[in-house]
């Protein structure tokens, strides 16, 4: 009981209290600076790697278009054209 009233004691307890007090709130503070910061970092990756698949369906799609474009056959010209500019029926 006498050691709890000592000014001694009472010192070290405020001090302990302020050095806990202090403590907490820098990692409280440092954590959450950092749990801002990563998720800012996650969400531009996320959007960077969103955008790379998004253009590479788009590269995709553009290659389909143009082959497709080039499976379609071109129109025969019909025989009297070709009468016309004497070319041989038997090319085609």
């Amino acid at each position: 009981m006498r050691a709890l009233r000592s000014v001694r004691v009472r010192i070290i307890a405020l001090y302990m209290a302020i050095l806990l007090l202090t403590l907490s709130t820098f990692g409280f503070v440092l954590f959450r600076d950092l749990s801002r910061r990563l998720r800012g970092d996650i969400d531009k990756l996320l959007e960077s790697r969103a955008q790379g698949v998004a253009d590479s369906v788009n590269a995709y799609w553009e290659a389909e278009k143009l082959e497709a474009a080039w499976a379609c056959p071109l129109p025969r010209p019909s025989p009297k054209t070709l009468e016309e500019l004497n070319v041989p029926l038997t090319v085609f």
